[in-house]
């Protein structure tokens, strides 16, 4: 047996089923049927016109299976549900019950359809891109081609009306190169970078990502990474992805799904292809449906620019913040570069320093690799002067900014109050140079009172910034 004919005993074997039993009673006599099938639900709907004499009482289905039944009068269309008895899978109709009684009645049968293959064998489905695939294209079209491959068949059953409702029509959109020229190579390679840091256990491999991670910040977006997966997904959710696609009649757009495999990128965030389901109806008297899905590629595009974009430039105008600070500015507001040079190091020394340090070099060489990520304008151990009668030489400068920074490293407790004499002894000599100053003072756990060992030096002396961060 052919796959079309079981498809059609699938699919017809009930209403045959119906009709033998009709055409079996004296007096009934069938004026038309009609025949929907409902494709997503699996479900058929099976209507047929009677007449009958007065001499039919009752008509009986013993259909053993699962159908609900629905009778109306003629022309009226009025619900005859009274008239319906259900015994079982079966239906018995007595006429008597029919009000106003008539001689023509219109029963509608509705059932499963248990062949989920029907559609395929009964429908033939092409789709073919019009267009080339090219980066400078725009958009994107394919030509979306449904037809009933055997109408015969279906017009050989006696049917005024057969229809199929709703066949989907599913149509593979390629995302992938797009992905690839709207997300710039440095998005990615932090990505993988994170990915890297995430899977390794060497402290070592961890510090040198870690470093690398911070040197892509001015272009890659660092800290804002799951965000910024976030958005760009929800591009490609069923409401996101609409806006990108358009359906031309005889077709109607239904909904899109993300594909199975995803854009090659450390975590499976973005799909590789779309899968755009399209919808339409085919019939006897219109057996073949033809229409167009259009991709706005440039549109999809652009909208991932504009995500990356605008986080972009809040970024530009915070490094402007940073790092473009000119001398006049400094001269009268001389704290806002400060604090923020402060900030950056409250906020990124202590990731920078994976390993417990046991020199003070170690603490150094971290925040020399800060500066450099940052692209912040400093100069290590390179200006030295004298004070009375000894030479001093700052850890890290900027003339630009009028600071002078220096480390400290506090590895027990006895160091605390060696530490703070250290810090009073440099500060006239500091000062003497620069008019801002700033310590750095690494702590391993022994600094109990932090806003007390900081908040005395500062009261002391004007503009002097004391800072301890925690291992």
């Amino acid at each position: 047996m052919s796959d079309i004919d079981r498809t059609t005993r699938s699919l017809f074997s009930l209403p045959e089923k119906i009709n033998k039993i009709l055409s079996s009673i004296k007096g009934v006599k069938i004026l038309n049927q009609e025949l929907i099938a409902k494709t997503p639900e699996l479900v058929g709907e099976h209507t047929v016109a009677i007449s009958n004499d007065p001499s039919v009482d009752k008509l009986k289905f013993p259909l053993h299976t699962k159908v609900n039944l629905e009778v109306h009068s003629l022309p009226d269309y009025a619900d005859q549900r009274q008239a319906i008895s259900a015994l079982g899978d079966s239906f018995e109709v007595s006429i008597n019950r029919i009000q106003p009684i008539g001689d023509r009645l219109l029963l509608r049968f509705t059932y499963p359809i248990k062949d989920d293959k029907f559609v395929r064998n009964l429908v033939r489905k092409d789709v073919q891109r019009d267009s080339p695939r090219g980066l400078e294209n725009e958009l994107e079209e394919y030509w979306m081609h449904a037809q009933l491959t055997n109408p015969k068949i279906l017009m050989g059953k006696g049917y005024r009306r057969l229809d199929l409702k709703d066949i989907d029509f599913g149509v593979n959109v390629a995302v992938s190169q797009d992905l690839k020229t709207a997300i710039p190579s440095d998005f990615v390679r932090n990505l993988k970078i994170i990915s890297e840091w995430i899977k390794t256990k060497d402290r070592v491999l961890k510090h040198r990502l870690s470093w690398q991670h911070l040197q892509l910040s001015p272009k890659s977006y660092t800290g804002n990474e799951e965000k910024l997966i976030s958005d760009i997904q929800s591009l490609f959710f069923p409401h996101g992805f609409r806006k990108f696609v358009e359906v031309t009649e005889p077709f109607h757009y239904y909904e899109s799904l993300r594909g199975v495999d995803f854009y090659d990128l450390p975590f499976q965030a973005f799909p590789r292809v779309m899968t755009v389901v399209s919808r339409t109806n085919l019939s006897l008297e219109s057996p073949a449906a033809k229409g167009k899905l259009i991709y706005k590629k440039r549109d999809l595009k652009d909208e991932i620019a504009q995500i990356l974009g605008v986080l972009k430039k809040q970024r530009k105008k915070r490094r402007k913040i940073g790092k473009a600070i000119s001398l006049a500015r400094v001269t009268e507001e001389p704290e806002i570069g400060i604090e923020d040079v402060i900030s950056k190091i409250e906020e990124k020394l202590r990731p920078m320093v994976h390993i417990k340090p046991e020199k003070e070099k170690e603490v150094l060489d971290a925040l020399e690799n800060l500066f450099l990520a940052l692209d912040y304008d400093f100069e290590r151990e390179q200006v030295s002067f004298s004070y009375s009668t000894k030479s001093y030489t700052p850890d890290f400068t900027s003339d630009s900014l009028r600071i002078a920074i220096d480390v400290k490293l506090c590895r027990n407790p006895e160091e605390e109050k060696r530490i703070i004499d250290q810090i009073n002894a440099d500060i006239p000599a500091y000062q003497s140079r620069y008019e801002n100053l700033l310590f750095v003072v690494y702590d391993l756990g022994h600094i109990r009172r932090v806003s007390s060992f900081s908040q005395g030096i500062e009261e002391a002396h004007k503009k002097v910034f004391v800072r301890v961060i925690k291992h």
